[in-house]
């Protein structure tokens, strides 16, 4: 069952009460130094409590973070929902403060999957999803809506191990000599508008009903990305010009490197002003039905396993 792992909070001076958290934070953080925010007059204190980033000032708190880390520093598993108020326990009792009171700005919901393949083996597949960016980077794949640094929202999928060797860290034996692909899904900023409520607290987590909403999103949005069919082409089977036609096409699609990769080079024609956006359009709805023909594309073995995955890992 997929978890929670990264947050980033932020806690009000008013709803901390009258402790004196400016002075307790130099005895519980290390790395501190002074913070001076573009745009904003206020002067702040940041340091680390383990793999947490505190920022704080005169007006509040903000944590940043993987709260499964939090708790043990040498898992790579996810928060599940048995274990949320354990951790928000955690947190309030290490800097004494109510954080089930703070508002959540950012959660990651997230899924270990041990694959057949490599995890790229299996980027290649995953096309295009409605109002995200397709960005390719250099150890996964990342979708991302919204214009600023990291949007609204976001979609993830990476080598886990990879990631773990870069950072040094040792690899459980659990996951020794695996493949694991880790999926991400990743609220950014708006959750109240995107969640369709008036708050959300770090309390919410433990409101199971809300959490199966937060599950449900990873999972929706995983499905809402169109898949890369492969090819079946045989000029052998042609019985009409108009089959040889097709099999060509898709001969050069192939050649040019997939449905994805032409996708972007026709985003590319309509960023440098070379055709019109009804153009571009036209060009992809086409190419679209060329990479769907009957009998000469088919769903590939990858897809329809990180299908299986992604389904046995939801609320049903």
């Amino acid at each position: 069952m997929p978890g929670i792992d990264t947050i980033s909070l932020y806690l009000p001076k008013e709803k901390i009460g009258n402790y004196d958290y400016m002075e307790n934070m130099e005895s519980l953080l290390t790395n501190q130094k002074t913070v001076t925010y573009k745009n904003s007059k206020v002067t702040s204190l940041s340091g680390n409590r383990r793999n947490l980033l505190i920022t704080y000032n005169e007006r509040g708190v903000t944590l940043k973070g993987s709260l499964p880390k939090f708790c043990d520093k040498d898992s790579i598993d996810l928060l599940d929902f048995p274990k949320v108020h354990q951790a928000l326990q955690k947190l309030s009792d290490e800097f004494k403060m109510p954080f089930d009171k703070a508002k959540l700005r950012r959660i990651d919901i997230a899924e270990n999957f041990k694959m057949n393949q490599k995890p790229a083996f299996y980027y290649p597949y995953l096309g295009n999803i409605n109002r995200y960016r397709r960005l390719e980077q250099n150890n996964g794949l990342m979708y991302q809506q919204g214009i600023k640094k990291n949007g609204i929202k976001g979609i993830v999928f990476y080598d886990k191990l990879d990631e773990l060797k870069d950072n040094k860290v040792i690899i459980p034996i659990k996951y020794e000599n695996q493949n694991l692909l880790r999926y991400e899904f990743r609220f950014f900023s708006r959750l109240p508008q995107q969640i369709k409520v008036d708050e959300v607290t770090l309390s919410s987590l433990q409101n199971e009903s809300f959490y199966n909403r937060l599950i449900k999103y990873w999972h929706d949005e995983y499905f809402k990305i169109k898949k890369i069919k492969k090819m079946n082409i045989n000029f052998e089977v042609c019985k009409t010009i108009k089959e040889l036609e097709t099999q060509l096409l898709l001969e050069g699609v192939q050649a040019k490197g997939g449905e994805a990769e032409l996708t972007e080079i026709i985003n590319q024609i309509y960023k440098a002003g070379n055709s019109s956006k009804m153009q571009c359009k036209r060009m992809k709805d086409k190419l679209k039905t060329l990479c769907n023909t009957p009998n000469l594309t088919y769903q590939s073995e990858a897809i329809l396993e990180l299908d299986k995955k992604v389904t046995e890992n939801s609320i049903s």
